[in-house]
């Protein structure tokens, strides 16, 4: 048990769901997306995609079904908005790391005497 446990089993109770209406499994699924959310969006994305989830649960829909929505949204964002390579197509100039640098020389040229 997790020190988020017994807070959200309180707040829970306090708005009147039962505990089972809120697995461990659930809840660390959802803690998973939302950190997943908050790197890729911003902090302020996860808690309101948490919002949306409880708006989507409301209506009806199943609470795992809905995390399974947002996840897959998540991915797709994910992947229209990965950047691009770092990496360059070409080497740059000056940078064949082959050729020694004088400081290196220097030392090399030190520890021979």
């Amino acid at each position: 048990m997790s020190a988020l446990d017994p807070w959200v089993l309180d707040v829970a109770a306090a708005l009147g769901i039962p505990a089972t209406d809120v697995p461990a499994d659930l809840r660390a699924g959802l803690l998973d997306l939302t950190r997943e959310i908050e790197e890729l969006i911003g902090p302020s994305a996860g808690p309101m995609t948490g919002l949306l989830l409880g708006v989507a649960v409301g209506r009806g829909i199943a609470p795992s079904g809905a995390v399974e929505t947002i996840r897959s949204v998540l991915v797709s964002h994910r992947d229209q908005h990965a950047p691009a390579s770092t990496e360059p197509l070409e080497p740059a100039p000056g940078a064949d790391t082959s050729v020694p640098l004088a400081r290196d020389a220097a030392t090399t040229d030190d520890r021979s005497h």
